[in-house]
């Protein structure tokens, strides 16, 4: 993404976003235990998307990851996770989907895409999304750093690594896969103002 970084810092859309409570907040997530588990925090108002916030740890539990999510002071929307969110944990027999589920969460898994698709996607996505200077500062360093390996001999570029960088790249890809159902009509209801009397 080394053109879309550039001009990202060109138009100066990494600077401090603030959330916007008549917004909903939908989270995008990369699964993962031992590789990283990353999280990112969006919210679309028209053709703005906005990333407020980002988590990325590893070797903790599902409950783990929603207590650090509602402990942060946003309307959450939709939980949008990856298609092996419908694969089965072998300890518990449930699903990542049927996890969140069960805790009461909105989860939609977004339909498998292939990568190099999805890499595009993310593209066409860049140039609409601001990033808050704070709070997403660990994501940025992923898209940065995110490359292809080269074959050695061809010195031609192949598919993305899958190193330390690469969790938080698939979640930004995710988040353009799912851009257009984050929605806010729970926020778009007009506001039912009561009818004064008069005298």
């Amino acid at each position: 993404y080394r053109h879309e970084i550039t001009r990202l810092y060109d138009e100066k859309r990494v600077r401090f976003v603030p959330y916007d409570p008549l917004l909903s907040v939908h989270t995008v997530w990369d699964l993962g235990w031992n590789d990283a588990m990353t999280i990112g925090f969006w919210q679309r108002s028209g053709a703005e998307v906005r990333c407020i916030d980002y988590i990325e740890d590893s070797h903790h539990t599902l409950d783990w990851y929603v207590a650090e999510i509602e402990k942060r002071p946003y309307r959450i929307g939709t939980y949008f996770i990856p298609h092996d969110g419908r694969a089965r944990n072998i300890q518990t027999g449930k699903s990542t989907e049927e996890a969140l589920q069960a805790m009461g969460k909105n989860v939609v898994v977004l339909g498998q895409l292939d990568q190099e698709e999805g890499i595009k996607a993310a593209r066409l996505m860049f140039p609409r999304v601001f990033f808050d200077e704070d709070k997403t500062v660990r994501l940025l360093e992923c898209l940065k750093r995110y490359q292809r390996s080269i074959n050695q001999q061809t010195r031609e570029p192949g598919a993305p690594l899958h190193d330390e960088f690469s969790h938080g790249a698939d979640m930004f890809r995710y988040a353009a896969m799912a851009v257009d159902e984050m929605g806010n009509a729970a926020a778009s209801k007009p506001i039912a103002y009561k009818r004064r009397m008069l005298a």
